[in-house]
């Protein structure tokens, strides 16, 4: 009868424990938003023999999803119940908005307003609404988050793209209270602004890199950046540094850079540079310079510690690699093969922000700087790509 009691005790304590580590036992919905899918038990490591901070949030018309870098767990984001058409909603956040992420729509035909949801990235709660105007660019919150940064056109007024100014948005009443530069003319790729952790943003017109504010009508020249030369597009001068993203501590800058440097190619590069100016490095670099094609490295975007940029090779074609090599993170689980075109055609990079002119390979996944992540089911995994841009968030 001891014996029974005891064997009863264990067994009760095993319960719990399991329980308590488990998070409850009830999996719920795979993939949800509420609920992580069930852990595998074998172990993962996100990036190459190690796991990098933060979770990654990446778009595509399939949906959204929020990847955990520590566990390579993985959650489908809620999509917008204001539209028809869900599979257009694109996600954005930095690591300096801490707990809020927005969702917008990408359809700027819509008549009257875009709405701009406001959410919690630790719950995935809605927790505000904002309609602006059409049509504008990607939705930038300050880091207070009293404002919004975009691009924007004001149709009721006749403004067309080439009228698209840099916009300041108050998130109290969703009117703008400040339009800034039309970058002098130049027609723009992208959005070429970023928020600074002291509430202050920056933005560039091709090699010129400034700082203002939304409450100044003064903009303040504070670098101009030693860049090699671009082609003009059709004849048109761009705006080629479409996008920037700013370190955690407000002193570095990544933005991307279109260069016409190799044969007749004009690829797309990932740089580096403080921002004063100095220590300008480029991160990538195609990985064949024989190559015919186009490489565009998108959507640099840093992690929680300012350590690394992982960015986007927006590539289209086909695409046949194996989804784990058997002799990574998962022993025994077969090669896959991915898609032949579209978003399993460009995948997720991960690059220390000191590298210099890395390689991404590419169609094969880059096993040494591509991002792991477990199936939706627990079992296996798959390495990381997107069709659109990519967030990393605390």
């Amino acid at each position: 009868m001891r014996f029974i009691r005891l064997a009863c005790i264990l067994a009760t304590l095993l319960a719990l424990m399991v329980g308590g580590c488990g998070g409850g036992g009830d999996s719920g919905a795979v993939g949800s938003a509420s609920t992580p899918p069930p852990a595998s038990s074998a172990t993962i490591n996100t990036y190459g023999n190690t796991n990098l901070p933060g979770r990654l949030i990446t778009n595509s018309p399939q949906g959204a999803y929020a990847f955990e870098l520590r566990t390579g767990q993985q959650v489908s984001l809620p999509k917008s119940t204001a539209t028809n058409d869900p599979g257009r909603d694109r996600w954005e956040g930095t690591s300096m908005t801490g707990t809020t992420a927005l969702r917008w729509y990408i359809n700027v035909s819509l008549t009257g307003a875009a709405p701009v949801a406001l959410v919690d990235s630790t719950s995935w709660q809605q927790k505000g609404t904002l309609d602006l105007k059409t049509e504008f660019r990607k939705p930038m919150l300050s880091p207070d988050g009293r404002y919004i940064l975009s691009f924007w056109q004001d149709q009721s007024a006749g403004e067309t793209a080439e009228s698209e100014r840099l916009t300041i948005f108050d998130v109290a009443t969703g009117q703008p209270i400040k339009r800034g530069s039309r970058l002098d003319g130049v027609l723009m790729k992208g959005s070429p602004a970023a928020w600074l952790p002291d509430g202050r943003y920056v933005y560039t017109v091709r090699n010129k890199l400034y700082r203002s504010s939304p409450t100044s009508s003064a903009s303040e020249l504070i670098a101009t950046l030693a860049l090699p030369g671009s082609s003009p597009d059709e004849g048109v001068p761009l705006a080629w540094g479409n996008t920037l993203a700013v370190s955690p501590d407000g002193k570095k800058l990544a933005l991307t850079w279109s260069e016409a440097a190799r044969n007749s190619s004009t690829d797309t590069h990932i740089w580096v540079v403080n921002m004063d100016g100095t220590g300008l490095h480029r991160l990538t670099s195609a990985p064949d310079p024989q190559s015919a094609l186009n490489y565009a490295f998108t959507s640099p975007t840093w992690s929680p510690d300012g350590q690394w940029v992982a960015g986007v090779l927006d590539m289209g074609g086909v695409a046949v690699a194996p989804v784990f090599p058997p002799d990574q993170a998962f022993p025994g689980v077969p090669g896959g093969i991915i898609g032949a075109t579209g978003c399993g055609s460009s995948p997720v990079f991960v690059l220390p922000v000191n590298a210099e002119n890395v390689p991404i390979s590419w169609p094969a996944y880059d096993v040494n700087h591509g991002v792991k992540v477990r199936n939706p089911s627990g079992d296996g995994g798959r390495w990381v790509s997107a069709c659109d841009s990519i967030a990393w968030i605390p």
